[in-house]
């Protein structure tokens, strides 16, 4: 991983020593610099310190950590032309310490008709229920820590590429008018699950298969209610280096499983209160030679804003999906109870604080435990830039 890093961010020094010249040697005239629309380069970041508590004693802890930041630039090129790029920071990185993560997360162009119809081409994050779009704009959300499927600092023990697509690289969306409401669609083509991230077997961070990722959301918006149904489809190739799926011996490794994630979300809101509520059911073709892998996931949000901007609000998680090890197969369950509060400095800058209370349940046992509980304290600030 730090080698990697490493490459990559000299890689990007290399190209700025490469462009700067370039650029001051074919600058556009005077006439048409006046004309150009100015790169504009913003960001989010979100600093927090936390206290985990394991009740029953053992591997409590406290750290202070730079949880996300996400860089962004932006051009117009021309009248319907966009450009975007998005590099996300997350968990303290340093490669030299070979901590947390350093990604391009999003470099696309954009073709705008109007509202009722925009094609994105690059690499981008597709639309899947309401919060995946938008969840590094850590200031525009309450949370500290985002409900799981969307929490990237947790990316390096929860699989959460299996609950909502991470990437397309085609995508047409819009909306139509219906009366006083809006109809809101997305649909979009990316890799399927079967990427190569070993480069002893050629190279990286592309699909070895001839299948696509298809997907999509349909929504309404009507006033402050918001509420969509997304659909995801792709297949892993059983047998292949690069799946997570094992496949059963006997099995010929030709064999393709089909992954099916269904979403929902509804949000709203009536005066000072606000709700956020999604499901996600991530299913596989039973009918195949794999382990019952599906995974159910919902949260429900409810809060109360008021005229300054302050929020607070409850939430309650639940996760229930089946986590194939080298030992057995396991059935794992989170409930998870939080509470939350948001005030606002600035339009810009917001104070955060959250409790949550993890309960986990396995089975069979891990190690003769059947079930765990955590308390979880955290304190962050959320700045726009």
């Amino acid at each position: 991983m730090r080698r990697n890093n490493q490459h990559l961010l000299r890689l990007l020094l290399t190209g700025l020593l490469i462009a700067g010249p370039a650029y001051l040697t074919l600058a556009p005239s005077a006439e048409a610099q006046r004309h150009a629309a100015p790169l504009r380069i913003f960001g989010y970041f979100q600093s927090q310190f936390y206290h985990q508590e394991w009740l029953g004693g053992g591997g409590d802890q406290n750290s202070f950590q730079l949880q996300q930041l996400n860089l962004m630039l932006q051009k117009d090129l021309a009248r319907r032309w966009t450009a975007f790029v998005n590099f996300e920071v997350v968990n303290n990185f340093s490669s030299f310490r070979d901590w947390g993560s350093f990604n391009l997360e999003e470099a696309w162009i954009r073709w705008r008709f109007d509202n009722r119809l925009s094609l994105r081409l690059g690499l981008q994050i597709p639309t899947f229920n309401n919060l995946n779009t938008i969840k590094n704009r850590t200031p525009v959300i309450p949370y500290i820590i985002r409900p799981l499927p969307y929490e990237r600092s947790f990316e390096e023990f929860i699989r959460i590429d299996e609950y909502i697509p991470q990437q397309a690289y085609v995508q047409a969306f819009g909306w139509l008018p219906i009366g006083s409401a809006k109809i809101d669609y997305a649909a979009y083509l990316g890799n399927s699950a079967n990427i190569n991230e070993d480069s002893d077997l050629g190279q990286t961070g592309i699909d070895t298969t001839d299948l696509l990722l298809f997907g999509g959301r349909i929504g309404m918006r009507w006033g402050d209610f918001k509420a969509g149904a997304s659909i995801t489809y792709d297949e892993y190739v059983l047998g292949n280096s690069v799946a997570i799926i094992e496949m059963e011996p006997e099995q010929p490794s030709t064999n393709k499983v089909p992954r099916l994630r269904l979403g929902g979300d509804l949000s709203f809101r009536l005066g000072p209160i606000f709700s956020e509520n999604e499901i996600i059911n991530v299913r596989y073709d039973e009918s195949g030679p794999v382990s019952d892998l599906d995974i159910l996931f919902y949260y429900l949000t409810l809060g109360v804003a008021t005229d300054e901007g302050v929020q607070v609000y409850a939430s309650y998680w639940r996760t229930d999906e089946s986590l194939v090890t080298d030992i057995e197969d396991l059935d794992l369950t989170l409930d998870i109870y939080g509470l939350g509060i948001v005030v606002p400095v600035s339009g810009a800058f917001f104070y955060k604080a959250q409790y949550a209370r993890v309960e986990q349940e396995f089975k069979p046992d891990v190690n003769g435990v059947t079930s765990q509980a955590i308390n979880y304290f955290s304190m962050a600030i959320s700045v726009s830039f």
